[in-house]
C-alpha cells in the first residue's frame, strides 16, 4: 500500500513531536467533569494546525476534515455565526456526493491515580522504558486521544487526497456517564456520521460490539431499636443481606454457564452498602446496595430483577436505576439514565471490512476481533441510534485504570498509521 510509505515518513519524522503531543496530553489532569484544561489544549492545537475545531455546550471538542476542503470553507462562510450548522449543512452534502463520514471517538476523561506513591514513575509524567509508555490515561485512553488527533493532522497537511470525512469527537464525562456527551453532538446537534470507530482499548483488534450496563439501588427499610432489645425492631439488613447473597449466587451461575461467550453473560457485582443509624448500638432501620450489572445481549434490567427474582430467597425490595446528573465543567446538567442494552455489529460490514483492511496492512497479519465486556459510548451511536459502530485502541483492557498503566508504545504507533489510513481508502 503505497499511503503506508507516506505515513510511515510522517511517523518517523515527527516521532518526538507526537510523543510530546502526548506527553503534554497525560499531564493534564482532565479528571471527570474537570476536562477544561484538556479541551482547552485541543482547540488550542486544531487551530494552529489549520483544522476547524469547536466547543460543545456540554464542553467536548468536535473536530472536522474533509475531502471537500473549499465547500467547508463556504459553508462557515455561509453560517458565520453558527458552526455546528455549518457542519450539518456540509455533512448534508457530503453524503448527497456519496463522501462517507467517519466518526474518531476518544473521551477526554480520566480516573483518578489513587495513591500516587505506588506508582513507579509520576503518572502525570509521561514514562518511556521497555517498549512501554507509562502515565494515568495512556492506555484509557489518551493514547488513541492523541493517535487520532494525529492522524487528522497527517491527512490534513498531505498532498495526498483524501477520500473519507473524519469528526473528531472528544468527549467529556464517559468514565462516569457513556453516551451522555456523545448524544449532545449525534442527537441534539444532529451531526450524523456514517461510522463510528472507539478508541477505548482493545490491542488493536476489533472490538465488535459491549455487553449493556445498568447501575441500580436496592433498599430496605426495618425499624430501629436498641441493640439490646433487637426483637423490638426490624432489622433492614437482613432482607438486602438476602438478595446480596442471591446476586452473587446468580453472578456464579452465569460465569460457569457462559464463561466462555461474554455477550451470553450477565455480570452483577455489589459495589457499595450503606445503612443507617451509623452507631453499634441500635438496629438498622434502613439499609441501601448499589449494584453494577453488566448486560447479557437482549437483557434489560426488568428482565434481570425477573431473573434474580425466580430465587426462592429472593426479598422483594425496593429497585432504583441510578441516574446521572452531575454538571459538566461548563454546568450543564441532564439527567441521564444508566441502563444500557447490548450491541453488535456485523462483521461483514463495510466498515468494519474497511478498518480490518487498514489493520492488516499495518501490523501485515490477520485481525482478530472482540467483545468488550465494559460500557462505552457505543450504548449511544450504535444501541439507540443504529450507526455501526466498532472499537479499536492500542490500549488493553486489563491495563485500564491500574497503578502503572501503560500502553505499548509500539502498538501505539500502529493505531496512529490504521487511523491515518483509513482517512484515505
Amino acid at each position: 500500500m503505497d499511503i503506508l510509505k507516506d505515513i510511515d515518513k510522517f511517523v518517523d519524522e515527527n516521532k518526538n513531536k507526537i510523543i510530546k503531543f502526548f506527553a503534554d496530553c497525560i499531564a493534564i489532569k482532565s479528571y471527570t467533569c474537570n476536562e477544561k484544561e484538556m479541551a482547552d489544549f485541543l482547540l488550542n492545537f486544531f487551530q494552529r494546525n489549520n483544522i476547524h475545531a469547536f466547543r460543545t455546550k456540554r464542553g467536548s471538542v468536535l473536530s472536522i476534515i474533509t475531502p471537500k476542503r473549499q465547500e467547508l470553507e463556504n459553508d462557515f462562510g455561509h453560517y458565520f455565526d453558527s458552526p455546528f450548522e455549518a457542519i450539518r449543512h456540509h455533512i448534508s452534502f457530503l453524503k448527497e456526493n456519496n463522501i462517507n463520514i467517519l466518526c474518531y471517538n476518544a473521551h477526554m476523561d480520566i480516573v483518578g491515580e489513587g495513591d500516587s506513591k505506588l506508582w513507579t514513575s509520576d503518572p502525570f509524567s509521561l514514562d518511556i522504558r521497555e517498549g512501554k509508555i507509562y502515565g494515568r490515561g495512556t492506555c484509557d485512553m489518551k493514547c488513541s486521544l492523541v493517535a487520532m488527533t494525529q492522524a487528522m493532522i497527517f491527512a490534513n497537511n498531505s498532498d495526498l487526497k483524501v477520500k473519507n470525512a473524519i469528526l473528531g469527537c472528544f468527549v467529556t464525562e464517559e468514565e462516569a456517564a457513556e453516551g451522555l456527551a456523545f448524544e449532545e453532538i449525534i442527537v441534539e446537534l444532529g451531526i450524523i456520521p456514517d461510522f463510528v470507530i472507539l478508541g477505548e482499548p482493545t490491542g488493536n483488534k476489533i472490538s465488535l460490539g459491549q455487553r449493556g450496563k445498568v447501575k441500580f439501588t436496592i433498599e430496605a427499610t426495618g425499624k430501629r431499636a436498641h441493640s439490646s432489645v433487637p426483637e423490638k425492631g426490624i432489622n433492614a439488613i437482613y432482607p438486602l443481606s438476602e438478595d446480596l447473597l442471591v446476586i452473587d449466587k446468580f453472578n456464579q451461575e452465569e460465569f460457569k454457564n457462559f464463561a466462555n461467550d461474554v455477550v451470553k453473560r450477565n455480570s452483577v457485582v455489589v459495589t457499595k452498602v450503606i445503612t443507617e443509624p451509623d452507631d453499634s448500638s441500635s438496629v438498622i432501620s434502613f439499609a441501601k446496595a448499589d449494584v453494577i450489572a453488566r448486560l447479557a445481549k437482549g437483557e434489560t434490567f426488568s428482565s434481570l430483577i425477573c431473573k434474580l427474582s425466580a430465587y426462592p430467597t429472593w426479598k422483594d425490595l425496593k429497585y432504583n436505576v441510578e441516574t446521572y446528573n452531575k454538571p459538566s465543567y461548563t454546568g450543564i446538567v441532564k439527567d441521564w439514565k444508566t441502563e444500557h442494552k447490548a450491541w453488535l455489529t456485523d462483521k461483514d460490514n463495510f466498515f468494519v471490512k474497511k478498518l480490518s483492511y487498514s489493520i492488516e496492512n499495518v501490523i501485515d497479519q490477520k485481525v482478530d476481533y472482540t467483545i468488550w465486556p465494559f460500557s462505552t459510548d457505543g450504548v449511544l451511536s450504535a444501541s439507540r441510534c443504529n450507526i455501526p459502530t466498532v472499537g479499536f485502541g492500542a490500549g488493553f483492557e486489563s491495563v485500564c485504570h491500574i497503578v502503572d498503566e501503560y500502553v505499548d508504545e509500539k502498538k501505539f504507533f500502529d493505531s496512529l498509521k490504521v487511523y491515518s489510513i483509513l482517512i484515505f481508502c
